[in-house]
């Protein structure tokens, strides 16, 4: 299973490449779209010592 760790080093490289895109409407879709996975992942992330496996 793939984990995603939001840091902000992730967020700086977004910020980076999204510069690099030519129109205003794609740079605000990454943006857009960046924002929605962070918040669907911290809705549906859970510790791991929540889980007991025993």
């Amino acid at each position: 299973m793939k984990k995603y760790h939001l840091l902000d080093e992730d967020d700086d490289y977004f910020n980076e490449y999204a510069d690099t895109v030519k129109y205003d409407l794609l740079k605000d879709r990454l943006h857009w779209q960046h924002q929605a996975r962070k918040e669907i992942y911290l809705e549906y992330h859970f510790p791991d010592d929540e889980c007991d496996f025993d």
